[in-house]
């Protein structure tokens, strides 16, 4: 009588000895990588089980030894992208494998890989991308499990995330720290790279073509802010007097934020933030809370406005226009600082 096999350790035979690789490991913006998983090879074959030879035979020997186990063994492989730990959906694969695994993806697939967006001035941190192979070995009701992971170069798209405020055919531009953004002529050159490369891997963002048209025009409203007139100087984080800015103040008339969700500037009547003894105390905030994607999550958020001359009001007085904005600065949220006029913003 023959003994029956340890279904347990049959599992963690074939388990062990799965391989799984992918090439190239730093592939360019939308390059194809291969990806293929390689079932482990089996110590023997179980007297007791029989099948039919339906099951992929992916080498030889070991393919031949599977056909004889197929109503025994279940072997599935799902592959996915995980940046910064978290699954990333901006991923395609393509089948280059004839048979089809139930419940499975390919054992050998062509993997394209959407760049993620950041934040230009925050580029410079690199991103934990890494391709994870989820194995799973079932031997009649006997499941073992293993994940392979392949650290990935990906690179980013650096989106510039800045403040553009043009009056009387100047124009003034607020970066955050770590960009390297200097004038308005490079920012405007990051504008154009940023549409550039995502041009190039359209395809591979499942944004859909609204929320694609919608990012475009927004970096494409930027750009033509930036060439609308001459260049006042670039500011880092704060400007306490646009005084300093070409005379920039009391000329500001419209604004175009860009940056990720959540990014905040405020707008003061007076010099340094009314921080002056005797300054004014009108304040207004303007919050990227709507991601351009509605729906579909890009992680950036836009606003633009025109006409503060004339129409736009301030928040601590909604009967003073915003003719006369001396200084402005980015703030963080949750940022402790309290300013004169401020505690009365709306939330």
């Amino acid at each position: 009588m023959t003994a029956p096999f340890d279904k347990v350790a049959l599992a963690n035979q074939i388990l062990a000895y799965t391989s799984v690789d992918a090439n190239p490991k730093s592939p360019e913006p939308g390059e194809r990588m291969t990806i293929e998983t390689v079932p482990g090879i089996l110590p023997f074959a179980p007297a007791d089980v029989t099948g039919t030879a339906n099951f992929p035979a992916p080498f030889g020997p070991t393919g031949l030894t599977f056909n004889s186990l197929i109503k025994a063994i279940k072997f599935t492989v799902k592959y996915k992208v995980l940046v910064n730990d978290a699954e990333y959906s901006q991923v395609k694969l393509e089948p280059l494998t004839p048979a089809v695994l139930p419940d499975s993806d390919p054992l050998k697939a062509l993997l394209r890989v959407g760049p993620p967006l950041v934040a230009e001035h925050s580029a410079h941190t690199p991103l934990k991308v890494e391709l994870a192979a989820v194995i799973s070995v079932d031997v009649e009701g006997h499941t073992n499990q293993k994940e392979v992971k392949f650290p990935l170069d990906i690179p980013a798209i650096p989106v510039p995330a800045m403040l553009v405020l043009t009056g009387n055919s100047k124009v003034f531009v607020m970066v955050r720290p770590g960009s390297k953004i200097t004038d308005v002529t490079l920012a405007a050159s990051q504008v154009n790279s940023a549409l550039t490369a995502l041009n190039n891997v359209k395809d591979l963002l499942n944004w859909g073509e609204p929320v694609f048209k919608l990012f475009l025009d927004d970096l494409s409203d930027v750009l033509g802010m930036l060439s609308s007139g001459g260049p006042v100087g670039v500011a880092v984080e704060q400007a306490p007097n646009f005084d300093d800015f070409n005379d920039f103040d009391d000329e500001a008339d419209q604004m175009a934020l860009i940056g990720p969700i959540g990014t905040e500037v405020r707008f003061y009547s007076g010099f340094d933030f009314n921080e002056l003894v005797g300054g004014e105390d009108e304040v207004t905030r303007i919050r990227l809370n709507t991601d351009i994607g509605g729906g579909v999550a890009t992680g950036f958020g836009y606003a633009r406005e025109s006409g503060w001359q004339t129409t736009r009001m301030w928040d601590t007085d909604s009967e003073d226009e915003m003719d006369d904005v001396e200084s402005c600065r980015y703030v963080n949220p949750g940022d402790p600082n309290s300013h004169p006029g401020e505690d009365e913003l709306p939330p």
